[in-house]
């Protein structure tokens, strides 16, 4: 993560599902570096016949980066307290990832980070 924080502008947002991810800034010694979180909303705010997850969250109109941790997905398929809210399905996270207004710039065991296009 921390070559992530090197690389994006400080401007930039930060959308996560659900990980404090703020947290990492700790790790790597720098207690206090900020990030401009953005929280999802629901689904990502995809609906039924949305596709385009920049188009959907109007509060994105700037460059902007998605991470996503495993524990996050897993959460909500299959922790039953979290499959019971429902703030996400396995067919948000495929949403997110065949959605043409982000690339995947990293893929990890446990990680993945989306860049706005």
């Amino acid at each position: 993560m921390s070559w992530f924080y090197n690389l994006k502008n400080d401007s930039s947002i930060v959308s996560v599902p659900l990980s404090q991810i703020n947290r990492f800034h700790d790790l790597f010694g720098e207690k206090y570096a900020k990030d401009s979180l953005r929280r999802f909303p629901d689904h990502f705010g995809y609906s039924n016949n949305s596709s385009n997850i920049k188009k959907v969250n109007l509060e994105l109109d700037s460059h902007f980066y998605i991470v996503l941790l495993t524990i996050d997905e897993l959460l909500y398929q299959e922790v039953p307290s979290y499959i019971k809210v429902g703030r996400y399905y396995k067919s948000d996270f495929t949403k997110l990832r065949n959605d043409t207004s982000v690339n995947k710039i990293y893929d990890s065991m446990n990680i993945e980070i989306f860049s706005s296009i």
